[in-house]
């Protein structure tokens, strides 16, 4: 971004320049959740751009929370744990306080490596790819609030075993609910994808990005679903 006043290169996070000092654009001080959600819908680089630009990056935690939620409940279908827990609230119970904490654990990870990945670029900090995940990962978060109860609704803890297993006892509502699943999954990564173009200005480096912080998710998911087996 090029300074009008005295034609200064800065990047285009940059308020203020950094040579003259002249303002280059607003400052965001708050965001707003259900509007920065339409702007990643139909704008995403505006919506990204105002999640990097803002002071207080309002709401990151608790969709990192409710999308560890999302991702727990992926996670307890894989382990069949509805063959130890005879009791489905009980079992939502402990979905919850794992998810809640496995959503941080996941979205600073995911962060950490866009981070190194990211080196170069030195005005977008931690805070920011923390931020730009979480928000990146909305579709699985409203998931818990539409998708995770319905499944529920029509499997109950049945979901969650072997003998019998959902895609037996109702096959055509557990291959929609498995497709709508996978929709709100390649959402989420195209939306960090979006997010990540933005800020290096290359589709090719993004795809990059996105695939190795993929496959580092991929891993930690696969051994904390072993280790629940084994647990169980």
């Amino acid at each position: 971004m090029l300074c009008p006043i005295c034609g200064f290169e800065n990047s285009k996070f940059d308020t203020k320049c950094k040579s003259c000092g002249a303002f280059l654009q607003n400052q965001v001080y708050v965001l707003n959740l259900f509007e920065t959600l339409g702007l990643l819908i139909f704008s995403p680089s505006v919506g990204f751009h105002r999640i990097i630009l803002s002071r207080r990056k309002n709401f990151s935690i608790l969709l990192a929370l409710l999308f560890g939620i999302a991702v727990s409940f992926d996670i307890f279908y894989l382990a069949k744990v509805g063959e130890k827990f005879e009791n489905l609230i009980f079992l939502i119970f402990n979905m919850i306080w794992f998810g809640a904490v496995l959503g941080i654990l996941l979205v600073t990870l995911v962060s950490s490596v866009l981070k190194i990945l990211l080196i170069k670029y030195k005005d977008v900090k931690f805070k920011d790819c923390f931020a730009m995940v979480s928000y990146s990962m909305f579709p699985l978060a409203l998931s818990v609030f539409i998708l995770l109860p319905s499944i529920l609704a029509v499997f109950g803890i049945y979901y969650f075993t072997e003998s019998p297993g959902p895609d037996k006892l109702n096959p055509v509502a557990f291959y929609i609910f498995y497709f709508v699943g996978w929709i709100l999954k390649v959402c989420s990564l195209l939306l960090l994808l979006l997010g990540l173009k933005h800020v290096t200005g290359s589709f090719l480096k993004s795809l990059i990005h996105v695939f190795l912080s993929s496959i580092s998710l991929f891993v930690l998911l696969n051994l904390l679903t072993e280790a629940i087996k084994t647990m169980l």
